[in-house]
């Protein structure tokens, strides 16, 4: 009996011992000291190369961001390209345009259009998401943290074109909008921004002014509202999304670019390593 239990004992010690890399959780990652962006990644085997750009977020025509962005993209010289965000960012004739408005995935994607690259999101498509969120927490909340990010955003777009506040408002009924044409069950007053300021005041407790928003509220790696953890789980479930993505792109092109934003690199990085190496080397 006392053997039994020894070889059981250890037989487990050694599946634990062995078991593969996983995401990075967002507890380990709130003990990353300092990020210092952008962090660069590469993956190459006999037959495959990828070329993974952690990166900030800008909308700052004169950040030499994007010039670091066309350096790597030009010495890589990428037969595919997968970018954060959605397909429908909008490209101008000129590279300040696209920047101002569509920050470092547009400029990913024009870079792709003028080198004749194809190019996709790396995202998950929102009606998939939503649904996984919509099944753990009510539709208030889920659609809060959405509105969270959309004013984050418009803080920063805010910067570089003098929002108004008329002009906000026009812009966060026009996200609405975009979340119920993705899938998000809302119609009527609720695809009005003031219908959801005053949910926040009811499920936050304070006013919202959103030239003074917190963004750390709605942030995943912080523990100050129901927010973040919706924040977390969304980003769980894109970043186990991203991981297979690349990896079935990397099947089709030998030589893959992705631009994303720094965290999901980092939070990727062993899991997605792990993966390239077993499958390819």
């Amino acid at each position: 009996m006392r053997n039994t239990f020894f070889i059981s004992a250890c037989f487990l010690l050694l599946i634990l011992g062995c078991s593969s890399p996983k995401l990075m959780s967002y507890q380990e990652f709130s003990m990353v000291k300092e990020l210092k962006l952008p962090q660069i990644l590469n993956l190459k085997s006999s037959e495959k190369e990828i070329l993974y750009f952690g990166t900030y977020h800008s909308n700052s025509i004169s950040d030499s961001l994007f010039l670091r962005i066309k350096k790597e993209f030009k010495e890589f010289q990428p037969n595919f390209v997968l970018h954060e965000g959605g397909n429908d960012w909008p490209i101008y004739k000129n590279k300040d345009s696209t920047v101002l408005i569509s920050g470092e995935p547009g400029y990913i994607i024009q870079l792709s259009q003028d080198n004749k690259i194809k190019y996709s999101t790396i995202e998950p498509k929102a009606k998939d998401e939503y649904e996984y969120l919509l099944k753990r927490y009510s539709l208030e909340y889920v659609v809060l943290m959405y509105m969270c990010r959309q004013i984050d955003n418009q803080q920063r777009l805010a910067i570089q074109h003098n929002t108004t506040d008329i002009q906000f408002i026009h812009n966060m009924n026009y996200f609405f909008r975009m979340l119920a044409n993705d899938g998000i069950p809302i119609n009527g007053e609720k695809l009005e921004f003031l219908y959801w300021k005053n949910v926040y005041k009811k499920l936050l407790k304070e006013e919202l002014v959103w030239r003074k928003f917190n963004p750390e509220l709605y942030y995943p790696n912080k523990y100050l509202t129901k927010l973040n953890e919706i924040n977390r789980v969304s980003d769980e479930f894109r970043n186990s999304y991203m991981v297979e993505k690349i990896l079935s792109t990397s099947d089709k092109f030998d030589k893959l670019m992705v631009l994303l934003g720094g965290g999901h690199l980092i939070m990727q990085q062993n899991l997605l390593e792990y993966k390239f190496n077993k499958k390819y080397k």
